[in-house]
């Protein structure tokens, strides 16, 4: 197996970048953060 090491800016603007898509395909407000 291969170990992917992602340094905490590419993981956070990978889940901007999620939270983003899912924000125009729904609306905002639509994800609540936990």
């Amino acid at each position: 197996m291969v170990e992917m090491k992602d340094s905490p800016s590419d993981k956070q603007r990978a889940v901007d970048a999620a939270i983003g898509q899912i924000e125009r395909a729904f609306e905002r407000g639509s994800i609540m953060r936990l």
